[in-house]
């Protein structure tokens, strides 16, 4: 791939690449004019293409997707905003619709990155690489086991947690990056140590099999994809290289968690709710089993549409009909209906921003912890997003919509660039920002 290095004007060097300019371009141009081409109001449009610039912007300034900041703030934006208009561009529908207020909605969203972009600008200004990490990354494959062993008996001990059976090992259930950490760890020692012939072992086998298991006995998606996604991304940052045979297995698999494992969670979420651990056990294997002899019936059942009465549901629809998969990396409706929310019953203030805190001191400390984040809270004050007696829900929704429900306008800027800033400095105090090579970043 073509590539220009050039000098920044923050003393360093930067290596811009010529796909992703043209990528950039390519999307603004395609925005602009297909937009247009539907009636879409200019200012959507170039809100759009203004957030768009701005993320960029900011994943270029933290180091580019291979770093551990920039590659978050690249995940955050296609899911806040870009896949979902380059998936209406691709359908053909109006992107302004069904949206309560769709040029504000859009301004707040790009308000919002700007402050992540300035966050971005002032870390690199103040770090400019003076201060060494915290972490290291280990690449001595002796360590890397000795590391895969400890963070796979924690990770073990974290699920026996949230099996209910753990006692008093439930303050390791919100230590959700030790599975991570197993995973990074064991791949990188499997890759290292084989010299690159291998990327697969029994280690890594089981900390990607025991995610699995668990997401299934809980019906959670994302516990299940996430093990998956970062064995894959571990392997290709520790220099692993996949053969054709792998890119085959890899679209099966695809296969397999878009029609099997992911219309299975949706479906057993409803019906291992409330059970102990065994009986959610044996329940999610029953209905697995069902799903694996009629997996297209279950597609269906997890693509069911709300009944035409629910009309605050149905205007969350914002493909105008289910689709689960593209619904999870498409936040905008959900942006818009807390911000139609904010405008009908006010914003929240503190409130919702002290309770967020209070959710991260372990229950140890603060036994009369909710078991619940703040977002199911948030999420019944707009018509449609949770049932009115659902209070274990929590939906995703994003600090940027949240900053706006909490303090307005005054609060969209500020509150995104003082979580980013913190976010930032913090995570490249600790580890090295770079994901290459880096098992503490993978």
């Amino acid at each position: 791939m073509s590539t220009a290095l050039v000098q920044d004007r923050f003393g360093g060097r930067m290596k811009w690449s010529w796909v992703g300019n043209a990528g950039l371009a390519l999307f603004v141009c395609s925005i602009l004019a297909g937009q247009a081409a539907m009636g879409v109001d200019p200012r959507f449009s170039l809100l759009v293409c203004t957030y768009a610039c701005a993320w960029f912007a900011a994943v270029r300034v933290l180091g580019g997707a291979l770093t551990l900041t920039g590659a978050c703030v690249g995940l955050m934006g296609m899911q806040h905003v870009l896949i979902s208009q380059a998936a209406k561009l691709f359908m053909g529908q109006r992107p302004d619709t069904p949206l309560y207020h769709p040029v504000e909605t859009m301004a707040v969203n790009t308000v919002g990155m700007i402050g992540i972009l300035a966050a971005a600008i002032i870390v690199r200004l103040v770090m400019r690489d003076r201060i060494k990490s915290i972490l290291m990354p280990e690449l001595r494959p002796d360590r890397l086991k000795m590391l895969a062993l400890i963070f796979t008996v924690l990770m073990l001990l974290r699920y026996v947690a949230v099996a209910g059976v753990g006692g008093p090992l439930k303050f390791l259930i919100q230590f959700e990056f030790l599975t991570p950490f197993a995973i990074a760890a064991a791949t990188g020692f499997t890759v290292l140590s084989s010299k690159g012939k291998r990327f697969f072992s029994p280690l890594n086998f089981i900390n990607v099999a025991i995610p699995l298991l668990n997401g299934m006995a809980f019906a959670q998606r994302k516990e299940s994809a996430y093990a998956v996604i970062i064995l894959i991304w571990a392997a290709l940052m520790f220099g692993y290289r996949f053969r054709p045979v792998h890119y085959a297995a890899g679209a099966l698999l695809v296969v397999v968690f878009q029609y099997l494992l992911f219309p299975f969670a949706l479906y057993a979420r409803g019906h291992v709710k409330g059970l102990t651990f065994g009986q959610r056990a044996g329940s999610a294997f029953a209905i697995f089993q069902d799903v694996v002899s009629d997996p297209i019936k279950y597609k269906k059942l997890s693509e069911e549409e709300p009944p035409p009465s629910d009309y605050y549901s149905r205007r969350l629809l914002y493909y105008g009909a289910t689709n689960p998969t593209l619904d999870r990396m498409s936040i905008i409706p959900t942006v818009d209906a807390m911000i139609h929310s904010t405008k009908m019953k006010g914003t929240t203030g503190w409130d919702s921003i002290t309770r967020g805190f209070e959710m991260v001191i372990p229950r140890a400390f603060n036994p009369g912890k909710n078991n619940v984040g703040t977002s199911n809270s948030l999420a019944r004050r707009a018509e449609g997003l949770v049932g009115e007696e659902d209070f274990k829900t929590s939906i995703t929704m994003g600090f940027i919509g949240e900053s706006f429900v909490a303090f307005g306008w005054q609060g969209v800027f500020c509150l995104p660039f003082l979580m980013a800033f913190t976010f930032f400095l913090v995570y490249r105090i600790v580890v090295r920002d770079s994901m290459s090579r880096n098992n503490w970043a993978s």
